[in-house]
């Protein structure tokens, strides 16, 4: 090759560095190519069940940046007329709307309708009056104590497959006399409190929760196959059927609902529409920066505790990585959205099977696409079996109507009811995933992450004859309620809870006291020591005082 000339172009040295160059690019695109197809793989792998024209299945979206970098979609939209899932499918996502009913409600505030720290007999009067009023902030981070519309419903009689509306809600909630707790001390997640929201909003904006996200949040971020279905004779197109397993374990059977409450659920979406409502976290195109930083703000109980739920919003950390996520599950859908806001990285599942486990996919989409490594376990305190079996037993927490039975299992403690080992922190303290307890010699003190501390204390366990559960057996009425409850005994002599829209075993676990389907019964006794009621514990709806007729 000769030698330029002084101001002659080195044609032959630049076309040979551009060669080089595009050779460097290629093989950086075949390595960056052959690592997403691994990839891909790798995800396709996770979903392989599903993946057939005989099954429901899940729809996946992964944003980067707030692009769309891998969208897929598994199994079956509608079994009846062969439509495969897409991107495209519109999907119930349960719990995982309450996020775009609190944004909605932050946008009322912004407009000046309404404040979260109203009372909220502000806009429903009809509600019963509190010793301390309950805010639309404590709706929000569900620390009113108000019990959850869905458990009292099935208590009041109201079976799975049975319609209400609204106001029959509104009705049975305004007969409350009794709350599981007092506002702001404790966190116990509330779907009446979400459902509340979508009944404020209208009083205070003049529009239906619909009708309001139709206008200032979905219309705005281009969100056009996206709604709050408050009407379950609304005709979607593109819509996902949900499914259940037949209970003979052959096939699917359709697994919808009739109801047309929203607020705790009801948004329809698609992935393709989550990318937008995602890209919004950072862009603020609606609600602006104020709002994207205010939906991450948790709450805070009244004895100082910060919690770690937010707006709709579950505030946590996943192998070390900051996380916003929230899931959702009713009827025969199943979904769940993790962020990773210091990645700008998030994941979205969104399934129309009972069954799926989205918010475990969910994570290990994350897991592939972030390579994220778990994290090493804490060393475990050495322990003898003989030096922990003191603290076995069975453990009743009066204030929630919780029981916890600790057990002696290959020379460690188990959490009965989780079938969870107890890890060894140094004796008498123990963690069980990010719960930590801490035993004497009568009570067990159970401590979570933006939670009360909870304390339950040791009972003994009794197995009353057939005469002793007999005298339990008889009519018990429930004022709140306005319903009576039968206790009997069966065939087996086993005894059992009637309550007309279910039927449960009761096991005796202490005096006076029963585990059933949903919780305990713990009955109480006149200065003769006769029965004369019991108090219903049911999860997240405590307290309900039943006397004898």
């Amino acid at each position: 090759m000769r030698t330029a000339l002084p101001g002659e172009p080195v044609v032959a040295n630049i076309s040979a560095m551009s060669k080089l160059s595009v050779l460097a690019v290629t093989l950086s695109l075949a390595a960056t190519s052959a690592a997403a197809a691994s990839r891909d793989v790798d995800v396709d792998a996770l979903f392989h069940e599903w993946d057939r024209k005989d099954t429901p299945g899940c729809a996946l979206g992964v944003i980067q940046n707030g692009e769309l970098v891998t969208s897929r979609a598994y199994g079956m939209a509608n079994l009846e007329h062969d439509v495969p899932l897409s991107t495209r499918s519109v999907f119930r996502t349960g719990s995982l709307g309450k996020q775009f009913t609190a944004f909605a409600i932050l946008l009322a505030e912004q407009q000046g309708k309404l404040s979260v720290d109203d009372d909220v007999r502000k806009y429903l009067p009809e509600l019963p009056e509190t010793e301390r009023p309950i805010t639309i902030r404590h709706l929000i981070h569900h620390t009113s104590g108000l019990r959850d519309y869905l458990t009292l419903m099935e208590l009041a009689g109201f079976r799975d497959e049975d319609f209400y509306t609204e106001q029959d809600i509104l009705d049975r909630l305004s007969r409350q006399e009794n709350l599981n707790f007092e506002p702001g001390s404790e966190y116990l997640y509330s779907n009446t409190g979400y459902f509340l929201l979508s009944q404020i909003l209208p009083r205070a904006t003049g529009l239906t929760l619909a009708e309001f996200a139709a206008r200032y949040l979905f219309e705005p971020l281009g969100m056009r196959d996206t709604h709050f279905h408050d009407n379950f004779r609304k005709i979607v197109r593109g819509r996902a059927t949900g499914y259940r397993p037949r209970e003979s374990g052959d096939g699917f059977e359709i697994d919808m609902t009739t109801l047309n409450m929203v607020g705790d659920g009801g948004v329809f979406t698609t992935v393709e529409d989550l990318v937008h409502w995602d890209r919004n976290f950072y862009s603020g195109e609606v609600g602006g920066a104020e709002l994207a930083r205010k939906r991450l703000e948790t709450g805070r109980l009244d004895d100082g505790t910060a919690q770690t739920y937010a707006y709709g919003l579950q505030i946590g950390a996943h192998r070390g990585h900051r996380t916003v996520s929230h899931g959702g599950a009713f009827v025969g859908f199943r979904s769940a959205m993790i962020q990773f806001p210091d990645d700008r990285f998030s994941v979205y599942v969104l399934c129309n099977l009972a069954t799926t486990e989205p918010t475990t996919l969910a994570e290990q989409v994350a897991d592939i696409f972030l390579e994220l490594e778990p994290e090493p376990e804490p060393a475990e305190f050495p322990v003898e079996a003989s030096g922990i079996e003191p603290w076995t037993g069975v453990y009743f927490d009066e204030s929630t109507g919780d029981l916890a039975e600790i057990v002696l299992k290959d020379g460690a403690l188990y959490w009965q009811e989780a079938e969870r080992k107890l890890i060894a922190v140094a004796p008498p303290r123990f963690r069980l995933a990010s719960t930590e307890l801490t035993f004497d010699e009568s009570q067990m003190r159970v401590e979570r992450a933006g939670q009360r501390p909870f304390v339950y204390r040791r009972v003994e366990t009794v197995t009353p004859d057939i005469a002793a559960l007999a005298r339990y057996v008889g009519l018990y009425r429930c004022r709140e309620l306005d319903l009576v409850y039968r206790i009997e005994l069966d065939d087996s002599n086993q005894l059992v809870l009637d309550g007309r829209s279910f039927r449960s075993p009761m096991t005796p676990v202490f005096h006076d006291g029963f585990r059933w389907d949903q919780g305990t019964l713990v009955f109480s006794r006149d200065a003769e020591k006769r029965l004369h009621s019991f108090e219903l514990f049911a999860g997240r709806a405590r307290n309900f005082v039943f006397e004898r007729q």
